[in-house]
């Protein structure tokens, strides 16, 4: 399966994947692929029924919950399911992530916090973010609309202003 998804041929990897499944339906990384594929090609319902599979089969398997957590929030609007899926990794995986995964939850859970109308702990994810990448873009951004979210417009400018001067920046990098 993932020589064939390498190449794009989607449709033959998801059923090669299907096929390892029937053999082995505990084959946690057949169910993890077909739902990264599913997800690749847009069909968003099946990827999370796929991602679903995997954590009940490893409820803190991290690619999911970061890949999951992401369309929950920015596709399916569910971001308080979202926000529990990063709060389960923050407490139990945390330490065993790489510096960008950090990021990632980081990030995710302060944007999820923020739609469900948690803006303390957005901003505390914020922070967590901007210490892991002090010019982390989106830790600007989730940290002003956190700011916003409490009513603070000037701790919000405040935040927006690094956010407009790193992106402008990195805009003239392309």
């Amino acid at each position: 399966g993932n020589d064939l998804a390498k190449t794009g041929r989607y449709r033959e990897a998801i059923a090669a994947y299907e096929s390892k499944l029937e053999s082995d339906p505990e084959f946690i990384a057949s169910v993890y692929h077909l739902a990264a594929l599913y997800e690749s090609m847009g069909d968003y319902g099946s990827a999370v029924r796929y991602y679903d599979q995997v954590l009940e089969m490893d409820p803190l398997h991290k690619d999911t919950i970061l890949s999951l957590g992401r369309i929950l929030v920015q596709i399916e609007g569910d971001p308080r399911r979202a926000a529990a899926l990063y709060q389960r990794m923050d407490r139990e995986d945390a330490p065993s992530l790489s510096r960008p995964e950090q990021l990632e939850l980081a990030l995710g859970r302060a944007s999820a916090l923020r739609l469900v109308g948690e803006s303390t702990g957005a901003c505390e994810a914020a922070d967590a973010a901007l210490e892991l990448d002090p010019i982390s873009v989106a830790g600007f951004f989730e940290k002003a609309m956190c700011e916003r979210a409490r009513g603070d417009g000037q701790a919000a400018l405040q935040a927006f202003g690094p956010a407009l001067n790193y992106g402008s920046e990195l805009k003239g990098r392309d």
